[in-house]
């Protein structure tokens, strides 16, 4: 099992909020996974870390992945609060 490091995580929260994201509507899995993966489950993003691709990369294609799901519209944005 690999685990995400703080730093990971750390960049994954700097994407969120750029993308405007409010960090309630995410959640962010410990263990990484191959090739990492988004969804949407219970109105909430579910982001897990790659674990063999660069994250840098994997980052700046988020905000599309994102998008692609049906029902991520409807995730709360920062400003909701």
């Amino acid at each position: 099992m690999n685990v995400i490091t703080p730093q990971q995580v750390g960049r994954v929260l700097q994407a969120i909020d750029q993308m405007g994201l409010h960090r309630e509507a995410v959640r962010i899995p410990l263990e990484t996974v191959p090739g990492g993966a988004v969804a949407i489950e219970a109105g909430a993003a579910v982001i897990e870390v790659p674990s063999d691709v660069d994250l840098e990369v994997w980052l700046s294609e988020l905000p599309a992945r994102l998008r692609a799901i049906p029902g991520s519209e409807g995730l709360r944005e920062a400003e909701e609060l």
